[in-house]
């Protein structure tokens, strides 16, 4: 299954990339995961970014990352990314630039969801959007360590 990121940060800059590097390697016989990292434009228009990115994707479940979105917690990740891979179809995760998305979105998306009530840096957020992947990754093979 593809899992493609699309971040507002720049690529490689991350102080936990070694992390995020590893979760990549342990799910790679599963998830085929690319990342695409946009530089956010002072006074640019995100979703104006962001479109060109979403209007190439078919069959790809399109997922905002924004704290204002819906509560999910582990099984409802899990059961979304596992629904997605049985239909075969991707899944697109956007985490938003620092300024957050421009409301209303207007691009095509199918959740809006929140990874916590807490806001985090974007380098915080994408380790946990790769963590939550790994920790999917390892409920759906019965590896113990969801335990």
């Amino acid at each position: 299954m593809k899992i493609t990121i699309l971040s507002f940060e720049r690529a490689g800059k991350s102080p936990y990339e070694k992390q995020i590097e590893e979760y990549k390697k342990r799910v790679k016989n599963r998830y085929d995961i690319q990342e695409r990292f946009i530089k956010e434009e002072k006074g640019s228009n995100t979703n104006t970014c962001i479109l060109p990115v979403v209007k190439d994707l078919k069959n790809t479940l399109v997922c905002v990352l924004d704290q204002t979105g819906q509560n999910m917690d582990t099984k409802g990740f899990t059961s979304l990314v596992s629904r997605a891979e049985g239909e075969g179809r991707g899944i697109l995760f956007i985490i938003g630039p620092h300024s957050g998305l421009n409301k209303p979105i207007e691009f095509r998306y199918d959740y809006i969801i929140s990874l916590s009530s807490m806001t985090f840096s974007h380098q915080i957020a994408r380790l946990i959007l790769f963590e939550q992947i790994y920790r999917s990754f390892t409920i759906t093979t019965g590896h113990p360590y969801n335990k």
